[in-house]
């Protein structure tokens, strides 16, 4: 005897355990892998390789540029406009904080904070002077710490607020 909805029996059991040979991610693609497939002359492809991936911080922007994409309304553009405009807001503050381009901004190894104090200060003044923090501006974090921890013992982070007072307000 069975009961409820059946549908899904046919289905691989890696679509309800993770990563496994074939995911649900990769099931919305297999449509297109399967028309590659039969175009490429390849003995084995990987239908991985094929699945595009996003970085997490860009998903807002991803969700606003296809909602825009598809609905096309005024409200949606002006949506997608809206976060566009706050991201070139984030990466001009952080060039004008630190004095680098957005490239060597990017090309930036990640310090370990141990002056929290100061990263904390430094997060407190971005927050009042730029606004909250959201996902894309997290990924700027390591530049206050780096330059925390470029601070002396004796120096006081009051410069580094300054700075980027100055840096939120240009």
């Amino acid at each position: 005897m069975r009961y409820g909805q059946m549908t899904f029996v046919k289905e691989p059991i890696g679509n309800f355990e993770g990563d496994k040979e074939i995911s649900i991610r990769e099931n919305v693609f297999l449509g297109a892998y399967d028309k590659y497939m039969e175009v490429t002359d390849a003995e084995e492809v990987d239908p991985r390789k094929h699945v595009s991936a996003i970085n997490t911080r860009d998903a807002k922007l991803h969700h606003l540029y296809a909602r825009a994409s598809t609905k096309n309304s005024h409200k949606a553009h002006i949506d997608l406009s809206t976060e566009i405009n706050k991201r070139m807001r984030t990466d001009h503050v952080f060039e004008h904080f630190t004095g680098e381009s957005k490239q060597v901004l990017a090309q930036q190894r990640t310090t370990l904070p141990i002056n929290f104090d100061c990263l904390k200060k430094m997060i407190t003044t971005y927050e009042k002077e730029c606004g909250k923090m959201e996902d894309y501006d997290l990924q700027y974090v390591k530049h206050f710490v780096r330059q925390c921890e470029l601070l002396s013992a004796e120096e006081d982070t009051e410069d580094l607020e300054i700075r980027l007072q100055k840096a939120c307000q240009h």
